[in-house]
C-alpha cells in the first residue's frame, strides 16, 4: 500500500511537470509570435516596396530629359538647359524670350521681360493693329517682319492718277496696337473754274466734277461771231488747261446785215445794193490793173 509521503511526492512531482511544460509552451508561443513579427515586417516591407516603385512617365522629368527606373526609384538626365530632380528648372538660352526680351532665372523656372511690341510667357506673340481702311481713289502696300498689320510694320499710300495725296505717306503698328496716323485721304485735282467767252459759252463734263483732273470743256460762238482757238480743252494733271486763249470775234458781213432793222426793207435793200457796187468795183480794178475812179 502506497504511503501518504509517496502521494505527495508523486503530486509535487505532477506538479513541476506541468509547470515546465506551461514555461516551455510559453516560450514557444513567445519565438512564433517574433517569428511571425518578422516575417510579416517583411512582407509587408516587400508589398511596400512594390507598390512605391516608381515606374518611368511621360512627364516623369517634365518632357525636359530621359527617365532612368532604379530599384529605389527614378532620376532624371535633364537636357541642355534644364536641372532639378525632374528637370523643373530652367537655365536661361539664347532664345529661351526668342531674342524679343529679357530672361531671368528663378527657383521653379525663368521668366521674360518682354520688349515693347511682344507678349507671352516666351515673348512669342507680336502686337498687332487693326486693318488699315484703303482710302477713296488710292492703294496701300503694307509691310514687315512679323506681319501687315503687326508691330513695326509699315503701310505706304499712293493716289490714283488724277488725285493728290494729303496726309502722310505713311503709317506704322506701334506697340500699342495703334496706327501713328490715320488722316491721310486723296484729293482730286483740280483746274481754274473757266468763265464763258464774250459773245459765247463754255460747257464741261467729267466724272469728279466741273474743274476736276481730266475735265473736257468745249466752247462755242454767239450767231454772227467766230471762234478763235482750240475748240476744246482738258483739265491736266498738272492742275493746268491744255489750251487758253479763246475768243469770239464777229464776223463783219454777217454784222451789217444783223444790224439792219427786220422792219426796214428799204434800208435793206439798200445796203445790198452798195455792197453789190462795191464788189464790182473791186472786180474792175482787179481787172484794169489799177483803182476806178
Amino acid at each position: 500500500m502506497v504511503s501518504m509521503e509517496t502521494i505527495v511526492k508523486m503530486r509535487n512531482a505532477n506538479q513541476q511537470a506541468a509547470t515546465e511544460e506551461v514555461h516551455v509552451l510559453n516560450w514557444l508561443l513567445v519565438l512564433v509570435v517574433f517569428a511571425t513579427k518578422d516575417f510579416m515586417e517583411a512582407t509587408v516591407k516587400m508589398v511596400l516596396n512594390y507598390c512605391t516603385f516608381e515606374k518611368c512617365q511621360a512627364l516623369s522629368c517634365n518632357r525636359r530629359g530621359t527617365c532612368i527606373e532604379l530599384a529605389d526609384g527614378l532620376t532624371c538626365i535633364c537636357d541642355h538647359g534644364f536641372y532639378g530632380n525632374k528637370c523643373e528648372s530652367e537655365k536661361c538660352q539664347v532664345l529661351s524670350c526668342n531674342r524679343r526680351g529679357a530672361c531671368i532665372e528663378l527657383a521653379g523656372g525663368l521668366r521674360c521681360n518682354c520688349d515693347h511690341g511682344f507678349y507671352g510667357n516666351k515673348c512669342e506673340n507680336v502686337r498687332f493693329c487693326p486693318a488699315i481702311t484703303k482710302p477713296d481713289h488710292s492703294t496701300v502696300k503694307c509691310e514687315g517682319f512679323h506681319g501687315e498689320n503687326h508691330f513695326q510694320s509699315v503701310c505706304t499710300f499712293a493716289c490714283e492718277q488724277g488725285f493728290i495725296l494729303n496726309g502722310n505717306i505713311s503709317t506704322t503698328c506701334q506697340a500699342s496696337g495703334a496706327w501713328t496716323t490715320n488722316n491721310t485721304f486723296c484729293q482730286a485735282i483740280t483746274c481754274t473754274p473757266l468763265k464763258n467767252p464774250e459773245h459765247g459759252n463754255v460747257n464741261c463734263s467729267a466724272p469728279y466734277g466741273e474743274t476736276h483732273y481730266n475735265m473736257s470743256c468745249y466752247f462755242s460762238c454767239d450767231v454772227g461771231y467766230t471762234l478763235e482757238g482750240n475748240r476744246k480743252t482738258v483739265c491736266e494733271e498738272s492742275g493746268n488747261w491744255n489750251s487758253h486763249g479763246v475768243q469770239c470775234t464777229a464776223n463783219q458781213l454777217k454784222l451789217i446785215l444783223i444790224v439792219v432793222p427786220v422792219g426796214s426793207a428799204a434800208a435793206a435793200v439798200l445796203v445790198l445794193l452798195s455792197v453789190i457796187f462795191w464788189w464790182k468795183r473791186q472786180n474792175q480794178q482787179v481787172i484794169a490793173g489799177g483803182p476806178v475812179k
